[in-house]
This record gives C-alpha cells, sequence and structure tokens, in this order.
C-alpha cells in the first residue's frame, strides 16, 4: 500500500511540474533575457558645422554586430547595458561611448586630418612601395592637380 501511495504522490508531483512550474519558469527566464537587450537609437553629426554624416559606422566594441547611420544621420542598434559603442567615419577620428542606461547617443564626430605624403597605384591593386616597383613610374604632385582643376573651370 505503500509504495502505491508513493508512486501516485511522485506521479501527481511530476505532472504539476511539467505542467505548471517549467511553463511558468520558461516565461519568466524569456522576459529576463530580453530585458537585457534593448534598442539605442541617435544621430551622428560633424563637429564643425553640425551636418549628419550619412553613412558612418556604429559598431559593438569586441564583436562583429554594427549599422550605418542613414542619409539623416540617425541609426538604431540592439545592445546591451554593459556594450560600448565604436563610432567612425573615413576623415574623422572614432569614438567611444559607454551604453550604461542610455536609449538614445547623439554623437559629434570632429574631423581627423591627416596629409597623405604619396600614393602609389599600380596595376591590378598589386600594393608596393615606391622603391621597389620596376615599371616606369610618373609623378603628380598636388598642385599640378590644382592648375588642372582651374583650366576646368
Amino acid at each position: 500500500m505503500r509504495n502505491i501511495l508513493q508512486f501516485t504522490f511522485g506521479g501527481i508531483l511530476l505532472r504539476l511540474i511539467s505542467r505548471i512550474f517549467l511553463p511558468v519558469m520558461f516565461i519568466f527566464f524569456s522576459f529576463v533575457g530580453n530585458a537585457q537587450e534593448r534598442t539605442v537609437t541617435g544621430k551622428i553629426t560633424d563637429a564643425t558645422d553640425k551636418a549628419p554624416i550619412a553613412g558612418a559606422t556604429v559598431r559593438i566594441k569586441g564583436t562583429e554586430r554594427g549599422t550605418t547611420a542613414d542619409a539623416n544621420g540617425t541609426f538604431k542598434i540592439s545592445v546591451s547595458e554593459n556594450n560600448i559603442l565604436q563610432f567612425s567615419f573615413i576623415g574623422f577620428a572614432p569614438q567611444e561611448i559607454q551604453v550604461g542606461s542610455k536609449s538614445t547617443i547623439n554623437v559629434v564626430l570632429n574631423e581627423n586630418v591627416q596629409e597623405l605624403q604619396e600614393v602609389v597605384t599600380t596595376a591590378l591593386g598589386i600594393s608596393k612601395e615606391r622603391r621597389s616597383i620596376t615599371n616606369a613610374i610618373q609623378s603628380v604632385k598636388g598642385a599640378d592637380l590644382i592648375k588642372a582643376r582651374m583650366r576646368l573651370k
């Protein structure tokens, strides 16, 4: 008789756990998991004229996840509280911002002006230093490009 009672009580307990407790825990943990990720929006602008920077890159540091700013400089990305966002664009100094509890992050990028000393262009995208090229080399100075541009006007 005792074995029958234990078996019946164990069966009831097992059914109770499988039908009520597990689904409730599943729903609870799915909400907890979603609460950690949230969407952050913002706008990326130029420091000199406050113009939006279309095509600027927004990336989560240490991952491959990221997005780009639209034509208005706005972006939207799904992040966690402990993520660091990296903002970059050609010709501008990159910037990093800790997400924390922010839901909107507006970024102002400063120009990063660097002069090129020389550009070597070869066929088929072959990269070489100027002194290691064995073919004919032609040099064009910046002043020559300005003169040619002035002639076109």
